[in-house]
């Protein structure tokens, strides 16, 4: 028989092992046959084993960790990152908000439209350097409208239409979106009004009568969805005012619907003076309630109620005055407050008082001359002088007076300089009226 393996000094171990599972399974039993051949001792072997697991053990572990504390920094450094953006979103966001609204409002006061259109297009380029605009919330795009709004309303100043009317229509599209998205929303129907009012107008100002009333019917309608949303506000109160005010202007031009549109006028004083029960103190609603006092006074005039016309006009220069007071400075109520003092000399001229209506319509005519000055690309400041001069050339003319051609010939030569720059489209409505105030002398 052959001798047991065994070494000088070692402790004999079995070298017979069981491995099956009820026995001494794979693991020991594979140590046990290694004892058994290199003379070591089951137990010395058994410890380093299991030693050398701990350490793998260990390694993995440490490995793990380390793993562990990398991750945790990159999402430490992900969400400070992204709280980073988020509030630097937030600040330009901010910052477009004050553009869009004080900042604004200030530039407006001052007559300043050049830099009214730097401060949109920065605000414009904000958006433009985030690419894909399917990717900004609701809110981003909306207040993107507002910046093609606002641009859109720079542009019609001075006197560019067809690109006032590319503005609007951008608008349009982008609000129309949300307020598919948030039918119920409540600003998404705001948001979407003012694109419904701002094409309409583009086309009312290009004299084109069908986008004007289609525009402008469907400006009434989200008035109403936003009354029904939130019914009794300020706001709401408002934008009705606002759609009634803008069908009294459309409707009451023609004499077929002038009865339709003296009910819009009345009701858009109502829903004004409603709002302004709430917000007695809101400057841009009184000012929109002189608007609708003008119009209405416009409509009455046509319609031969002379002394409700003059009041009307009486009340939107009061509503002026005081607002003038508080802002004496202010470019748009300067202009704004020669408005009903070129109303009541119009109303003059109708009822045939020809040197009354001269006389209001000349110190007009020296306002807006003084204010077209300061400001030359304000086009309305040009196309009230022009709508001034033409008032009383037509006041000489009925009066027999020679000297209305230099007043006619003056309002030709203000709509012939403005057509030389970008800005004279926006003389279209002098044009016409020029146009059919040549036609009246000739017949």
């Amino acid at each position: 028989q052959p001798s047991p393996l065994e070494g000088e000094g070692a402790t004999l171990e079995p070298i017979a092992a069981d491995l099956r599972k009820s026995g001494d399974g794979w693991r020991l039993g594979q140590l046990k046959l290694v004892a058994g051949m290199a003379g070591v001792p089951l137990d010395a072997l058994v410890q380093r084993d299991h030693a050398r697991q701990l350490r793998r053990v260990t390694a993995i572990t440490v490995a793990s960790l380390v793993t562990v504390l990398i991750m945790s920094a990159l999402l430490v450094f992900a969400l400070r990152a992204q709280r980073d953006a988020e509030r630097q979103r937030a600040e330009a966001e901010g910052l477009v908000e004050y553009m869009l609204t004080d900042l604004r409002d200030r530039l407006k006061g001052v007559g300043r439209l050049d830099v009214m259109t730097a401060v949109n297009e920065r605000a414009m380029g904000y958006y433009g350097a985030q690419g894909d605009l399917s990717g900004l919330e609701p809110e981003s795009l909306g207040r993107r409208a507002r910046i093609l709004h606002a641009m859109g309303e720079d542009d019609e100043k001075r006197g560019d239409l067809p690109l006032a009317l590319s503005k609007f229509q951008e608008a349009h599209r982008t609000t129309a979106a949300v307020l598919a998205q948030r039918p119920n929303d409540s600003e998404a129907i705001f948001a979407h009004a003012q694109s419904e009012y701002w094409v309409g107008y583009a086309g009312w100002k290009k004299k084109d009568q069908r986008l004007a009333g289609q525009y402008w019917q469907g400006y009434l309608s989200q008035a109403q969805a936003l009354a029904r949303v939130e019914p009794k506000s300020a706001r709401s109160f408002m934008e009705l005012g606002y759609a009634h005010g803008n069908l009294c202007e459309f409707l009451a031009a023609e004499s077929p619907t002038l009865s339709e549109g003296l009910k819009h006028c009345e009701r858009a004083i109502g829903f004004e003076q409603r709002a302004l029960a709430i917000e007695p103190r809101n400057a841009i609603y009184a000012q929109s309630l002189a608007n609708r006092m003008g119009w209405m006074a416009d409509a009455l005039n046509r319609s031969g109620r002379y002394d409700e016309a003059k009041l009307r006009r009486e009340r939107e220069q009061l509503i002026i005055d005081g607002l003038l007071r508080g802002d004496p400075k202010n470019h748009e109520l300067r202009l704004r407050q020669i408005w009903p003092q070129i109303g009541l000399g119009n109303i003059e001229l109708a009822q045939g008082n020809f040197a009354r209506a001269v006389s209001i319509l000349k110190e007009a005519r020296t306002r807006l001359e003084a204010l077209s000055r300061a400001a030359p690309d304000d086009m309305r400041a040009i196309g009230q002088l022009v709508r001034t001069n033409l008032l009383i050339a037509r006041a000489y003319r009925q009066s027999d007076r020679a000297d209305w051609v230099s007043y006619r010939n003056e309002a030709a030569e203000l709509i012939a300089e403005a057509s030389k720059s970008e800005n004279g489209e926006g003389l279209l409505r002098s044009s016409a009226s020029l146009a059919k105030f040549d036609k009246e002398t000739k017949r």
